[in-house]
């Protein structure tokens, strides 16, 4: 059964031990630090992208021709696009830049129970008790033994987010592109001249 933990400043609970597998709605590259996002709060990435979209160009992106490519983001980026999806918690630098198999073996408190982005020498992951997901797995959830390599168990440990509250999440412009709105008054288009021809003259 799963642990959740309510917080009483918080407005929901944070489930603890649990990841998601990021669901790539979207048929496109997704960025490590998208897809880290997409695994701890179990959005697709779609909504993910949105939400940095929203934190990195503002509501004004949604009248763009084109969406706003979301690429490697800062740690206030990240922090501000969990927030726009009800999720807030707190950084905290690795003292002494440990290797990730020391910051594994020495985690205490919400490090061990909750869902936490850890920054790599190369990249972004999520970890969150015994579980591990990021890109190199293809997105799937796996044992962190597992997905620790000798390789990727030296690589330095820079700073963590961990995520301990849940608040309500804020509401996210929708891209509408003219191109969707244009379909269906073309089709009314096409549909009012049948119906003319059918007229007798």
């Amino acid at each position: 059964m799963a642990n959740i933990l309510y917080l009483p400043s918080a407005l929901g609970a944070i489930e603890t031990g649990r990841l998601y597998g990021i669901k790539n709605d979207t048929e496109t590259y997704v960025h490590a630090d998208t897809g880290v996002i997409a695994s701890v709060t179990g959005e697709p990435v779609s909504s993910v992208r949105d939400a940095a979209r929203l934190v990195l160009f503002g509501s004004g992106w949604v009248n763009r021709p084109r969406p706003r490519f979301v690429g490697a983001m800062s740690d206030t980026a990240i922090e501000e696009s969990l927030r726009v999806l009800g999720y807030i918690g707190q950084w905290h630098n690795a003292a002494a830049r440990p290797t990730l198999a020391a910051y594994l073996k020495n985690r205490t408190h919400l490090h061990k129970t909750h869902p936490c982005i850890v920054g790599l020498t190369d990249r972004r992951v999520a970890i969150c008790g015994d579980l591990y997901c990021d890109l190199t797995n293809r997105g799937r959830v796996i044992d962190v033994k597992k997905a620790s390599s000798r390789r990727e168990r030296v690589k330095r440990v820079k700073r963590v987010f961990v995520v301990s509250h849940r608040i309500l999440p804020m509401p996210i412009p929708q891209e509408e592109l003219a191109s969707k709105t244009s379909v269906p008054a073309a089709q009314d288009g096409v549909r009012l001249a049948k119906e003319m021809d059918r007229q007798p003259r």
